[in-house]
C-alpha cells in the first residue's frame, strides 16, 4: 500500500489560483459497470494540496469536487510503490433551480428538502460523487 499525492494541488482553470475547500475520491472499477470508492476525504488547504495514504496497489478513478465548480474526474493514476500524483484544473459548474410541487394537484411544496446526487461524468462506471447539493424550498416551493 503506499500514497497519492499532488504536485500542485487543485487548481481554477480560469486563472490557475488554488481550490482551498474540496473533496477527493478514490475509487476502484470492479467489473464494466461496477465502481466501489475506497475513500473520500474532505479538505482546507490553502494550497489546494492533498494526501491520501495507504491506499491499494493498481489502476485508479480519481474524483475532485468543489463548491461552484464541476466535479474532475482523472482516470489514469496507478498506485504504485512509489507515490502517485493527480492534480486537477477545476472549471466553473452550473447551477440547478426548480420548483417541488405535489403530484396530482401541482402546488408548490414549501420546506422539502432537495439534494444533488450524481456521477462525474455520462459513464455509468464512473464514481458516484458525494453530495454537494442541498437546498430547501421555500414558501413557493422554489429551491
Amino acid at each position: 500500500m503506499t500514497e497519492l499525492l499532488t504536485d500542485h494541488g487543485l487548481r481554477r482553470r480560469s486563472d490557475g489560483e488554488p481550490v482551498t475547500v474540496f473533496a477527493v475520491t478514490v475509487a476502484r472499477r470492479r467489473g464494466p459497470l461496477r465502481v466501489e470508492s475506497e475513500r473520500t476525504m474532505s479538505f482546507v488547504a490553502v494550497s489546494g494540496e492533498y494526501r491520501f495514504d495507504h491506499l491499494e496497489y493498481g489502476p485508479a478513478l480519481v474524483t475532485a469536487v468543489a463548491p461552484g465548480f464541476a466535479p474532475t474526474v482523472e482516470g489514469n493514476v496507478t498506485i504504485s510503490p512509489e507515490p502517485a500524483t493527480a492534480d486537477f484544473e477545476l472549471e466553473a459548474g452550473a447551477r440547478l433551480e426548480g420548483t417541488v410541487r405535489q403530484l396530482g394537484t401541482a402546488r408548490p411544496i414549501a420546506g422539502a428538502e432537495v439534494q444533488v446526487e450524481g456521477r462525474a461524468s455520462g459513464d455509468v462506471g464512473a464514481p458516484l460523487l458525494p453530495s454537494a447539493g442541498y437546498a430547501t424550498t421555500g414558501g413557493e416551493g422554489h429551491f
